[in-house]
């Protein structure tokens, strides 16, 4: 249980490898070439890893970093890719220009990984395609954003979610698989469990919603002149 991998562990190896490349590359934009070059090649390297894991001696604890072991479904291949390319993606969109060039940059990166996504072939369920699709669609998603400029009237709640996901996501699988999963495990059917997960990510997104106003009053307070 202690050497699962999920998500949360695929996120932090995948953030030390990116600041590990900081002092070796000495520079931002060989940092981010490099970045994208390890994404791309974790992407498409899935089928041979899923090859050499099938015969590996490699400790499943370890193991699980690297291929689904039986204790996790988010191993670094190909997951870390989605942080890797982004490492890229993010200054070269966002980097001092207006609204209207970052909309057409995310379009345009859209494009290229959905049209990317087409000519690849797939052996794996998390395959090269999968992740360029989803990256594609990922972008589309960020393009809308970058054109509304500002959240939706109402919407604000789900920033604020976003800002602190790591956490809100933390505590919902503590709730999920240790509380509920305990008491409602077999009992109940498909939808009333989802019922019971939807009201819990409602309850933790209110939550987060609070605590991140709290922490905006502390530092307001904060940065208030001594009177």
């Amino acid at each position: 249980m202690w050497t699962k991998v999920d998500i949360l562990q695929c996120i932090a190896v995948s953030l030390a490898l990116i600041m590990v490349l900081v002092p070796l590359t000495r520079s931002p934009k060989l940092h981010r070439i490099i970045c994208l070059f390890l994404g791309v090649i974790a992407a498409t390297s899935v089928q041979r890893v899923s090859q050499w894991a099938a015969g590996s001696s490699t400790p499943p604890w370890l193991l699980g970093y690297l291929w689904p072991a039986g204790v996790g479904m988010f191993p670094l291949v190909p997951w870390s890719a989605y942080l890797l390319m982004g490492v890229w993606l993010g200054p070269a969109i966002f980097f001092q220009q207006p609204r209207s060039q970052q909309t057409l940059r995310a379009v345009l990166a859209a494009g290229c990984f959905i049209a990317a996504s087409t000519f690849m072939g797939s052996t794996q369920t998390y395959d090269a395609p999968f992740v360029f699709s989803r990256m594609g669609w990922v972008m589309i998603g960020l393009a809308a954003c970058c054109w509304l400029g500002k959240p939706v009237r109402g919407t604000q709640w789900l920033l604020e979610f976003g800002q602190l996901s790591l956490w809100s996501y933390t505590v919902h699988l503590i709730i999920v698989y240790s509380i509920l999963g305990s008491l409602l495990g077999p009992r109940f059917s498909p939808a009333i469990t989802m019922l019971w997960m939807v009201g819990v990510l409602c309850v933790t997104a209110l939550v987060v919603r609070w605590r991140a106003k709290s922490l905006q009053r502390k530092a307001a307070l904060r940065m208030m002149p001594a009177t």
